[in-house]
């Protein structure tokens, strides 16, 4: 497979092609499948449809363009020990980009342990300080830095470590970078719109169960709200060039992952 070769500025904008953004759309496991059927329903009667991708996703077995979109720039954000962290903290830098919050218990687990999986292989590989993986917090504004912490301690990620940063801010600074800047989605619903939902589903015999993924901090907490979001992992090059989209976090590869990494890293000199 051939592999982008250079890390030029973002060209003028492309023609916008609309994909789908749901959370746990995982099409190569059951569980994800699942997933997607349900929240399928749940989206069609509840939340907006997601926003659009300025530049079709590109899959892990087809040419790549040399830049997808360029990724967007933020200031004041805080990570997961409550330290203040801007988008230039990663200049030079390949990002690992996920879209997370600390109370999910559907995707959220296994994208987490995938993520601590890659960080400990790009630290074996002697990449760590060139690489960083960031995750955005979709809950942002009803979950904390301490919670966003637990959550990474629960999958095995150490909050001190520098790799990976998981990042909150006020809910309109996150769906500004989240959606227009990353153009993924993300939709906040109480329990209570849900559970309706779900009861129409089963009353009309098109319900599909959506198991759960062990949680303990979830469990603990016993939020009132859901979020359906993007499972995207997002490769950013050194120079803020986003150049992998892929689709299904929790079934990529992990190598396959590093690969890339080494690749982006290789092409640019960096």
């Amino acid at each position: 497979m051939s592999e982008w070769v250079s890390d030029k500025p973002a060209p003028a904008p492309v023609a916008r092609l609309g994909r789908a953004h749901l959370l746990g759309l995982g099409l190569g496991s059951l569980v994800g499948f699942i997933t997607m059927l349900a929240f399928s329903a749940l989206l069609s009667l509840g939340p907006a449809p997601p926003p659009l991708h300025p530049h079709p996703t590109a899959r892990l077995a087809r040419d790549v363009p040399d830049v997808i979109f360029k990724a967007p720039s933020y200031t004041g954000f805080v990570n997961q020990n409550g330290d203040k962290i801007s988008s230039s903290a990663f200049d030079g830098k390949v990002r690992v980009v996920s879209f997370l919050f600390p109370l999910c218990s559907s995707m959220c687990p296994v994208i987490a342990s995938h993520i601590v999986d890659l960080e400990q292989q790009v630290k074996q590989a002697g990449l760590a300080d060139r690489v960083r993986m960031v995750s955005f917090n979709v809950a942002a504004g009803k979950t904390s830095p301490a919670e966003m912490a637990a959550f990474m301690r629960e999958y095995g990620g150490d909050p001190k470590s520098p790799t990976w940063q998981f990042l909150t801010a006020s809910p309109a600074a996150m769906s500004r970078v989240v959606r227009d800047g990353y153009h993924e989605y993300f939709q906040m619903i109480s329990l209570e719109a849900e559970n309706k939902i779900f009861a129409e589903q089963q009353k009309a015999g098109t319900y599909n169960y959506m198991p759960n993924m062990q949680n303990k901090l979830a469990n603990k907490v016993n939020p009132d709200f859901d979020v359906t979001h993007s499972s995207s992992l997002i490769l950013v090059g050194p120079h803020g060039n986003v150049r992998y989209v892929m689709n299904d976090a929790d079934t990529v590869p992990v190598p396959v992952i590093l690969k890339k990494i080494e690749g982006l890293l290789k092409a640019n000199g960096a």
